[in-house]
């Protein structure tokens, strides 16, 4: 009668063990890389290309207003030594 009892106490952690493993590996996700096109190194390359074009249209955004504040201040200036004078 114990050797009955204690088997179907082992039979029933084993169960209970496969079917928390069965619900673990179940609910966690599992990721398909098949169908991804595209590597690290074809991400970094887009995305330095992507950087190396916003830093040259700052520059470039950068560039216009320096002009624009340059006219602006040296229109500042002609006014007040207009005004001096």
């Amino acid at each position: 009668m114990a050797n009955t009892t204690c088997s179907n106490t082992m039979a029933s952690i084993r169960t209970a063990i496969i079917r928390a493993q069965h619900l673990l590996f179940r609910s966690r996700p599992r990721y398909d890389y098949s169908n991804v096109d595209i590597t690290a190194s074809d991400l970094i390359n887009r995305l330095s290309f992507q950087a190396q074009q916003d830093i040259s249209s700052v520059m470039k955004i950068a560039g216009e207003t320096k002009k624009k504040l340059g006219t602006f201040a040296s229109g500042i200036f002609s006014d007040l030594q207009d005004r001096m004078l």
